[in-house]
């Protein structure tokens, strides 16, 4: 009995030195990892508030309300009428992390929203995209998205422009796709959305729609010549556009 007991004793502190030595392995292991992917955590966090800090939610000057119609938006002629916003099922804020983007509007009874030019709510503007196609510069009406009657919130503006983003396609080039048919064209069709930046230009009184980078270069050349992008991309960096956007807004 002695014998066993003295035996028994080695073998049980062994079997807890190498438990403990597992643990301390398995523990350093996780501190290292931990060591190592925190810095990548701190720096998606960091890049999270710097990409925030670029969209300050801008609130313009337009009571709350329903502006029905251009002229109703450019007189400031509102209806006050309770909406509720309802963020759109498919699309993804590529750009902005916080606040709603895209949207569409529903009333007490409700039903959407449809047919209003804009809609000013808790301090932010919204267009809603079929009055940008129905007001755009000529040269951008082949635009089109499965969105038509959503809304878009205005990012940023001033005296001469509101700037807003939304995911767009080429009508024709979409239409292409989609006349493939089967799954491949379905994914040709889903290819062609792109997120694409859109201002209000209070002058002209109409919106322009940046398609690609070459159209974009031709819309600033006119007013800004330091804001022509080079073009590497077929689609330039939103994040560039709000750069260029600040300064002449």
């Amino acid at each position: 009995m002695v014998w066993f007991f003295t035996r028994k004793k080695p073998i049980i502190l062994d079997i807890i030195l190498i438990n403990c030595k597992k643990f301390m392995m398995k523990y350093s292991l996780v501190l290292l990892l931990n060591m190592i992917c925190l810095p990548v955590v701190s720096q998606e966090l960091t890049g999270s508030s710097s990409i925030a800090v670029k969209d300050t939610l801008y609130k313009p000057d337009y009571p709350e309300g329903l502006y029905l119609t251009k002229e109703d938006f450019l007189n400031k002629k509102y209806e006050v009428r309770q909406v509720w916003p309802i963020n759109v099922k498919g699309i993804k804020n590529k750009v902005q992390p916080t606040g709603i983007q895209n949207c569409y509007f529903y009333d007490n009874k409700r039903e959407k929203i449809t047919d209003v030019f804009a809609v000013s709510y808790k301090g932010h503007l919204y267009f809603q995209l079929r009055e940008i196609f129905k007001n755009c510069n000529k040269k951008d009406r082949n635009e089109t998205t499965t969105f038509a009657y959503s809304f878009t919130r205005v990012i940023m503006g001033g005296e001469n422009y509101f700037y807003t983003e939304a995911d767009l396609a080429n009508a024709w080039a979409q239409g292409f796709a989609i006349g493939i048919g089967g799954v491949v064209g379905s994914v040709v069709a889903q290819n062609q959305i792109h997120g694409k930046g859109i201002v209000w230009d209070f002058k002209n009184q109409e919106f322009n729609i940046f398609k690609n980078c070459e159209d974009y270069n031709e819309f600033i050349s006119t007013v800004y010549p330091e804001g022509v992008f080079d073009c590497e991309n077929k689609h330039p960096d939103p994040y560039d556009l709000r750069k260029v956007m600040e300064k002449i807004k």
